[in-house]
């Protein structure tokens, strides 16, 4: 999954993965997979943090509503985070360290598509309160 790319050349799937301990395997695994999300989500946030900047080289932005923009981006993590639906678990494993713990590492995959839409959504969300305006152009440069 890793390795499959669309017709443009982007990647198909996200990967998230994350390691916790914990002294059950439960626990840890949970914590794994929302940190794993984290992951995801910090992927989405950076690229389109990345969109955002080459549309200001591009000058189809202000360098202003960017910033603005920008910083909804930043803001909108944790909303990518809990919005990321049903993901692909691609690996797990554990192990029983010597003092007793469960240590769980887990791989997730997400699709890409799917990630960029979760991250519009809750960008628009983030803008909608800010201003109708930067909702709008942000609207016309992730088209």
């Amino acid at each position: 999954m890793q390795y499959e790319y669309d017709e443009n050349g982007y990647q198909k799937f996200l990967m998230g993965e994350a390691i916790s301990t914990g002294e059950n395997y439960d626990g840890a695994k949970m914590q794994a997979m929302e940190l794993a999300k984290q992951n995801l989500a910090a992927q989405v946030q950076t690229e389109m943090t990345a969109l955002v900047e080459n549309q200001v080289a591009n000058s189809q932005l202000s360098a202003e509503d960017a910033s603005s923009v920008t910083k909804s981006i930043m803001a909108s993590k944790n909303l990518i985070s809990q919005s990321i639906g049903r993901t692909i678990v691609v690996m797990e494993v554990y192990c029983t360290l010597s003092n007793k713990n469960k240590e769980v590492l887990i791989r997730i995959a997400y699709n890409s598509e799917i990630a960029k839409q979760v991250a519009k959504n809750a960008i628009r969300k983030s803008l909608a309160e800010e201003s109708s305006n930067l909702s709008e152009e942000l609207n016309n440069l992730l088209k």
